[in-house]
Formats: structure tokens, sequence, C-alpha cells
């Protein structure tokens, strides 16, 4: 039996990690939902074991020039 993923038509929290996150997004998405929550499904507590949060942080840090004078007048 297939598990049934639950996303509804309200404010509230969703579980970005959760494997059937994207399904749900596509279906609100069709559904042209301004918000839409986990709430009542039984996967709102679900992660998914292939995400890896350390794939989103980038540790490069980016470096600027700034114009002569910038720090003394926007310091």
């Amino acid at each position: 039996m297939k598990d049934k993923r639950r996303p509804i038509y309200k404010k509230g929290d969703r579980n970005a990690l959760c494997p059937f996150y994207r399904d749900c997004l596509d279906e609100a998405i069709l559904k042209t939902w301004d918000y839409w929550a986990c709430c009542e499904c039984r996967h709102r507590l679900s992660r998914d074991p292939t995400f890896d949060a350390l794939s989103l942080v980038d540790d490069s840090v980016t470096y600027y020039e700034l114009p002569q004078g910038f720090r003394e007048e926007y310091g």
C-alpha cells in the first residue's frame, strides 16, 4: 500500500526534509495555493535520509572591492 501524503491549504509549518516535500510542493503549485502545511500529514516528521544539508552550505568567502572612501562615507 502506498503511503499517502496530505498537504493542506492552510498556513502552518512544512517539513522541507520530508521525502514527499517536492510532490507536495508540486501539488500546491498546480492548485495555485499561496501557502500550505504538513500539519495533518503522517509524514510531517519524516526526514529524507539522502538529504545532505551540508551541500547547501557554501563555506567560501566572497571578497568585494569597495570604492575608495566607501568606508568613511557608509562605515
